[in-house]
């Protein structure tokens, strides 16, 4: 049976009405569950494969409080940079993130990173500690919306 759970607050959850978030009951065998951007529209959608195809999407519907900005980690051989840690600087908070995108059975996250930002909120500045150990830091523009960030493009950083 599909639920659906929604964060309410203080780390307590709710379950999505219907059931499983979507107007027709469905059941079928599940073979993992991966997030991402599939559609490029700034919110995390879930895509569930089946033993059957097709796979299930859920697409993401709410309404937007804020805006959002993807970063793409890339090591010099133009891989995912998989291990590398990401640290956004915003003016008030920090949001930290471990490029991981398998943790899971039969799928795999986009492998970009999404951070989801209040009305007004900027990032000030990346830091990216690569797999090698090697730490630098990026200026990131407002007007892009899904920025590559490459290995050995950024200025030394010392934390």
């Amino acid at each position: 049976m599909r639920q659906l759970f929604a964060g309410i607050d203080q780390g307590a959850f709710r379950e999505v009405k219907p059931r499983g978030g979507t107007g027709d009951f469905l059941v079928h065998a599940g073979r993992g569950t991966a997030f991402g951007d599939p559609d490029n529209d700034g919110d995390v959608d879930i895509v569930m494969p089946k033993k059957d195809p097709p796979a299930s999407v859920l697409h993401n519907t709410a309404p937007k409080k804020g805006g959002s900005r993807q970063f793409r980690l890339v090591n010099r051989q133009g891989a995912d940079a998989v291990g590398a840690t990401f640290t956004a600087v915003m003016a008030n908070a920090r949001w930290y993130k471990e490029l991981y995108p398998s943790y899971g059975y039969c799928s795999s996250n986009d492998p970009r990173i999404h951070i989801g930002l209040a009305k007004g909120d900027g990032i000030e500045m990346v830091i990216v500690r690569w797999p090698c150990g090697a730490v630098e830091v990026f200026q990131v523009p407002d007007s892009v919306f899904v920025q590559v960030i490459r290995e050995g493009e950024g200025r030394p950083f010392s934390p």
